[in-house]
Parts: C-alpha cells; sequence; structure tokens
C-alpha cells in the first residue's frame, strides 16, 4: 500500500509518515522551503521513504507522481499573522494547492484526507453566565470560551482561516466521486517541531523561548504546555488510520 504525504518533510508529515511506515510505502511531495526547513536536506533524509520536491500547486509536478493509495494533504501556509501581507501565496497555496490534490485524488480513485485548521471557527464560542451561547469577540466580562463543535459556523478572522475554509468548502465539490476526510487541529507540538519558523504558532514560540531560558513563570501557563510537549499526540482510530486524538479534554493528551 503506497501513501502520499503532501507537505512530508514538515513536522506532521514527518509524524505521520513514521506512525505509517511500517504498513505503508510512503512518499512525499514538498517545497522543502527555507522558512519552514532551515536544513532542507536533512529534513528529506529523516523521511522514511522518498521525498520529491516540488510545489503542490505545480501540477505538473503531480502528473509525473506515481498513483498512491491514499493522498494525505498537509501541504500549507500555516502563519496566521504572515497570511495578512502575503495573502496572494496563503491563498495558492491553501486553496489552489488543495484543489490540485483533490482533482488528482479523484483521477487517481483515491481516498484524500486533508489536514484543516480551527481556525475556520474564528474566535469560536463564548458561553455566558445565563449559559446562552455566542459567537466571536465578546464584551461580557463573565463569558468564558467553550469547545468549538464540528457543526459551528465557519467565522475565520484571518486570511489564513479563510484559506482553510474555502479549501473544505471545495473539497466538497469531490465527496461523491471518492472518500474525503478534514482533520482541524488547534496547535499541533512536540520533538521535531520547527521552532526557528516564526509562523509555526504560540506554542512553538513559547518551547523556543524555554530552550534560552528567556520565559516568565510567573502564571500556570508554562507548566501546561510542558504537559503538553511531553504527550503522546499519536493513537491510533478504530479504523486502522494513524490520527491525533487527545487523551484528555484538559491537556490534549
Amino acid at each position: 500500500m503506497k501513501a502520499l504525504v503532501t507537505g512530508g518533510a514538515g513536522f506532521i508529515g514527518q509524524w505521520t509518515a513514521r506512525r505509517m511506515s511500517s504498513a505503508w510505502d510512503v512518499t512525499a511531495l514538498d517545497s522543502l522551503s527555507e522558512q519552514v526547513h532551515q536544513d532542507p536536506e536533512a529534513s528529506a533524509r529523516a523521511f522514511p521513504g522518498a521525498v520529491v520536491r516540488g510545489d503542490v500547486t505545480d501540477e505538473g509536478v503531480w502528473r509525473r507522481l506515481e498513483r498512491p493509495d491514499v493522498v494525505i494533504h498537509l501541504a500549507a501556509e500555516t502563519g496566521t499573522a504572515q497570511s495578512m501581507y502575503e495573502f496572494d501565496r496563503y491563498r495558492r497555496v491553501n486553496v489552489g494547492g488543495t484543489r490540485l490534490a483533490a482533482e488528482m485524488a479523484a483521477a487517481w480513485g483515491v481516498p484524500i484526507v486533508a489536514m484543516s485548521s480551527r481556525a475556520v471557527y474564528g474566535e469560536g464560542r463564548y458561553r455566558h453566565s445565563d449559559q446562552t451561547i455566542s459567537f466571536g469577540g465578546t464584551d461580557d466580562p463573565t463569558a468564558v470560551p467553550a469547545a468549538s463543535r464540528e457543526s459551528d459556523e465557519h467565522r475565520p478572522v484571518s486570511v489564513y482561516g479563510e484559506t482553510k475554509s474555502e479549501g473544505e468548502a471545495l473539497l466538497t465539490e469531490f465527496a461523491g466521486r471518492i472518500p474525503i476526510t478534514v482533520v482541524r487541529p488547534q496547535n499541533v507540538v512536540g520533538p521535531g517541531q520547527a521552532l526557528h519558523n516564526p509562523y509555526t504558532g504560540v506554542l512553538a514560540a513559547f518551547l523556543a523561548r524555554m530552550r534560552r531560558a528567556s520565559l516568565s513563570w510567573s502564571t500556570g501557563t508554562v507548566s501546561r504546555l510542558v504537559t503538553l510537549w511531553r504527550c503522546r499526540m499519536w493513537r491510533r482510530c478504530s479504523s486502522g488510520w494513524p490520527c491525533i486524538r487527545p487523551r484528555s479534554a484538559r491537556f490534549g493528551c
């Protein structure tokens, strides 16, 4: 069985491929961008399979790939702040690249598993003292964040969130032809994180500062981060697919 993992040389891609490699022949399609990979060649060597260097928006690269049995589409531009001024690039990769991945999966007649983001929900849900629920920002000092639900309307507040929402929407065009699975993680962090990349998220920024011993220890937040960092975040779904599943709603592990 062959799996094609786009963005496979990245943090999530490497962990996915390692977990699958005992039963699957894994191939990565990755641009090996220097923003993500300080040492692109080292990232390629670390991948437990073949690495094809190429852009997911390049149809010619896709046409040269061998037919897999599943496409796991992880490749994306992921910086929320950066997306606000690099919007053309984010839309090209996160929307155009997702469309190409879906088109090729449909042409091959294979399932696609696509990585989206919790950012599609924007500010998310808030629960008020009277137990009512509102969405987005609120001026109510008694309101507390509540867990988003899969059925919640998309209300992205960044270009990154918008592109992920658009990517999900276009995938529905292929739902009658191939099996499609969409995953919406919040933050994923652990060994192998690209801490040099300023656009990998707030958890990576905290961990990088912890390495330099320059992070304030004045709140309980750090202990929670350390707990999350040491978690075994990967478990196996009942279907046999490797997936990320929190073991504890409190700490995500």
